[in-house]
């Protein structure tokens, strides 16, 4: 993600061109990565944390092999977007591109297809694809579970997920990356929003009926407590920008239905509450 938006700030909104393009080395390393996740990608859509053999950060443990984190996958998601969104502008602009390029871009644009709407890999096994992962089993009682196991075909192709810790990065990211259109349009109108109010219960970092930010996970001593006062255990100053932008996110979907139609005043409700977490998240970050 951070070097093509680099690439994309550079090109297209300071020189102005319509493409970024194909030869700038943050594509070309997107797409020598790109067949990595591919092969790394599971039957039930899911993308593995890491190969078999990675030590994970004490470096006296393995990663199990199954382990599919949701946060890494929403970011993986919001990359492929991205990486697709760069190649059709080249396809649609850049006239520098010879027929083995477009071809290159041709069979990129068929691999992402595959990886984020299900389909048949060419260099492995059938996927359901991410969006299918990301609706049918990292959702979970109406939010974002922070990962589970996938289990192989031998075994059903059973998902076992980690309800514990919640994290907060698998929610705001995961809203913010989709889209809240997505996540209603998935679960029902309001399901971005209530997701949100439901994670300030356990994640919500504040002070009194304030809320100033959120932390990592529910483990943090955060949330709202009996008497209904924010708790102030760990704050994140990193996802409590993730919040914001999921926040403002939310802000620009409800703030597009019209007058006329029938969630207006259900809308307006949440827009009052989105712009008022917006607002006391940012003086938090600023305090």
């Amino acid at each position: 993600i951070g070097p093509r938006q680099a690439a994309h700030i550079h090109y297209v909104r300071q020189r102005g061109l319509a493409y970024v393009p194909w030869r700038e080395s943050a594509v070309q390393a997107a797409l020598q990565l790109l067949p990595t996740f591919a092969v790394m990608q599971a039957p039930i859509g899911g993308v593995h944390y890491a190969p078999s053999g990675t030590l994970r950060n004490r470096l006296d443990e393995a990663v199990d092999p199954r382990e599919i984190v949701v946060e890494n996958n929403v970011s993986l998601y919001a990359g492929l977007r991205i990486l697709e969104a760069t190649l059709r502008a080249q396809l649609q602009h850049d006239r520098a591109l010879d027929p083995g390029d477009r071809a290159a871009i041709d069979r990129a644009l068929a691999l992402i297809a595959v990886m984020l709407h299900g389909g048949q890999n060419p260099d492995a096994a059938p996927t359901a694809g991410l969006l299918a992962f990301l609706r049918e089993h990292a959702w979970r009682d109406g939010e974002f579970v922070q990962g589970g196991l996938a289990l192989g075909p031998q075994e059903g192709n059973a998902w076992l997920p980690t309800t514990s810790p919640r994290a907060v990065d698998a929610n705001t990211w995961g809203v913010a990356a989709l889209g809240p259109g997505t996540i209603d349009g998935w679960f029902g109108f309001g399901a971005a929003v209530r997701n949100w109010q439901q994670l300030k219960r356990w994640g919500g970092y504040g002070e009194g009926a304030t809320l100033w930010g959120v932390g990592y996970s529910e483990l943090d001593g955060n949330g709202i407590d009996a008497n209904g006062a924010y708790r102030s255990g760990i704050l994140s100053s990193e996802w409590t920008a993730g919040a914001i932008t999921m926040v403002r996110s939310m802000i620009a979907h409800y703030g597009r239905i019209e007058r006329d139609e029938p969630r207006y005043a259900e809308a307006q409700r949440y827009l009052e509450e989105l712009r008022r977490d917006e607002q006391s998240m940012l003086a938090g970050i600023q305090r």
